[in-house]
């Protein structure tokens, strides 16, 4: 999802917290612990990317499914399918799923670690050398090789969708 200018989520008619339930893996999980959506990241297809803060003060993003899709079942099976695709892949360079749910409105999300860094499409725009190129191509290669044994196909690879680490390590 392209970067956008962090903004309420009030602003934009979103939910403002969300009930993240317990998950086995996850690092933000509580019964009663509520996230609150602090900012914009990106907006897509099936729905938005915030940064959020739960009440211990960690940050992740949520990836929320655009409410008025919740309906389509086809939408939900495939937002359903990317939260299944992401919890089987565990690599360094694929994002992590922290947990996942429904919000008071009925719409799907799930929650993944937030990367404090920019998108591959800010990098290039900066310029970016030889060298910087062919580590990130190794990275990333081995994070969709590792897709790949999970018979996961990520069908939407672009410098916007890749985030890169303060470290500059890629992240799917």
């Amino acid at each position: 999802m392209a970067k956008l200018a962090m903004q309420s989520p009030s602003a934009a008619n979103e939910s403002v917290a969300i009930i993240v339930r317990g998950h086995e893996r996850g690092a933000l999980r509580s019964d009663s612990l509520r996230t609150a959506l602090v900012g914009l990241l990106g907006r897509g297809g099936m729905g938005s990317v915030w940064k959020a803060r739960n009440s211990r003060g960690r940050e992740g993003a949520v990836k929320l499914m655009n409410a008025t899709l919740s309906g389509d079942e086809s939408f939900v099976s495939r937002f359903k399918a990317e939260i299944d695709a992401l919890d089987r892949v565990s690599h360094p360079s694929v994002i992590d799923i922290l947990d996942w749910g429904r919000d008071r409105s009925g719409a799907w999300y799930f929650v993944m670690p937030y990367i404090e860094g920019q998108s591959l499409r800010s990098r290039l725009a900066k310029g970016i050398d030889a060298d910087e190129v062919k580590a990130m191509a190794r990275a990333l290669a081995s994070g969709l090789v590792a897709c790949h044994d999970e018979r996961v196909i990520h069908r939407d690879i672009k410098p916007e969708n890749i985030m890169l680490k303060s470290d500059g390590a890629p992240v799917l």
